[in-house]
């Protein structure tokens, strides 16, 4: 039987390129398209740039708006 929730965390590999970004900011969205455009804001207000900082959006397969257009729209390219 698989089981739904972990026993211990996952491992999660170490960054190979030196040069990349210091942080990551991941935003994970399922069905909650009516607060993404909000939350991409937020973290683009406070981005000190692609260099130091990366955006993830993670969609889990939503079915309440197009995510990836709402990133697009608000995210800029980013």
């Amino acid at each position: 039987m698989n089981e739904r929730i972990p026993r211990e965390a996952p491992a999660i590999a170490r960054r190979v390129d030196p040069n990349g970004p210091l942080w990551s900011v991941m935003i994970t969205t399922y069905n909650c398209f009516p607060f993404l455009g909000e939350a991409i804001a937020s973290v683009l207000q406070q981005d000190p740039g692609a260099d130091v900082m990366e955006i993830e959006v993670v969609d889990d397969g939503s079915t309440d708006g197009d995510v990836k257009a709402q990133v697009e729209k608000i995210g800029k390219g980013r």
